[in-house]
């Protein structure tokens, strides 16, 4: 669900044609990621020992706002000043239908089968 509302977000705010659109599109920032911090924490906590889940933890955030944030911002900013703004747009589009594209792919249970839409 989380990827879903991260698509629908991105789309969203990069092709808005009004102020108005743009801000229902802001909105799910916090549905997409609360939704994935939630998500993978909850994971980490599954399928780590108890002694390397406080470690597991910190590496979602390292890796999130951390190293995440840092080069999206430099790949953005080159983009950006590169190709103009259009292009990072697409490029920020593509890459989140890639995310969803491979998180429904590999979508399991926890016995390790492959969860298939009913």
């Amino acid at each position: 669900m989380a990827t879903f509302f991260y698509l629908f977000r991105n789309f969203t705010i990069s092709f808005a044609p009004a102020l108005p659109i743009l801000i229902i599109g802001m909105m799910f920032q916090g549905i997409s990621y609360g939704m994935f911090t939630a998500t993978i924490t909850y994971y980490f906590n599954d399928y780590l020992t108890q002694n390397d889940q406080m470690m597991g933890q910190t590496l979602i955030a390292m890796m999130t706002t951390g190293l995440g944030s840092f080069a999206g911002n430099v790949i953005g900013g080159v983009l950006q000043d590169t190709f103009g703004l259009m292009s990072l747009k697409i490029f920020a589009c593509t890459l989140t239908v890639i995310g969803f594209m491979i998180m429904f792919m590999t979508l399991r249970d926890k016995t390790g089968k492959v969860v298939t839409a009913k």
